[in-house]
């Protein structure tokens, strides 16, 4: 399984190893720009390994600010 973020379509899919896409999800990405400089609040571009899961059991809604609940 995959994830693909498009940046332009704000969507986030989900795909099979294959390409077939299982789930889409609208995403809102910095309004910063893009780019990796540290503390500028850009959206990161490049691939990404997901190693954790933060807000699992949380109520749909909740905020997170640095991991944290703030809303």
């Amino acid at each position: 399984m995959r994830i693909k973020v498009s940046i332009s379509e704000q969507r986030l899919y989900v795909l099979k190893n294959t390409g077939e896409r299982l789930k889409t999800y609208i995403i809102s990405t910095s309004g910063f720009g893009l780019g990796s400089e540290p503390d500028s609040n850009f959206t990161p571009l490049g691939r990404f390994r997901i190693v954790q899961k933060i807000g699992h059991g949380a109520p749909h809604g909740t905020i997170f600010r640095s991991r944290r609940v703030v809303g």
